[in-house]
């Protein structure tokens, strides 16, 4: 019986931004085994190994993610918009009484 040939491919490296590596971010290297997993390193220290249906879970999850944070970005763009229908703008008096003018602009 012939011994079964491992294989790597590499797929891509990345940087992200990440908290806890500082201004130099996280280096991420995605490769897919002849085993027919996709192996994720995280820095030096962790690697995920999973097959095919757990990269599909994980893809799920971080698309879940991001819609979230898309829709909080958004939220936020329009509470600020709105802001800014309702913020009145103000000439100030500028002759030295103590009385301010508020005159809309």
């Amino acid at each position: 019986m012939t011994a079964k040939s491992y294989t790597e491919w590499h797929i891509h490296d990345i940087v992200i931004d990440n908290e806890s590596s500082g201004h130099y971010g996280l280096d991420i290297t995605v490769k897919v085994s002849s085993d027919k997993e996709c192996i994720i390193h995280l820095g030096k220290s962790m690697t995920i190994r999973t097959p095919w249906q757990g990269l599909c879970e994980l893809r799920e999850v971080l698309e879940e993610a991001d819609k979230k944070i898309c829709e909080m970005y958004e939220e936020m763009e329009e509470k600020e918009a709105a802001s800014d229908d309702n913020t009145e703008e103000y000439d100030v008096n500028l002759l030295g009484d103590d009385e301010i003018v508020g005159v809309p602009c």
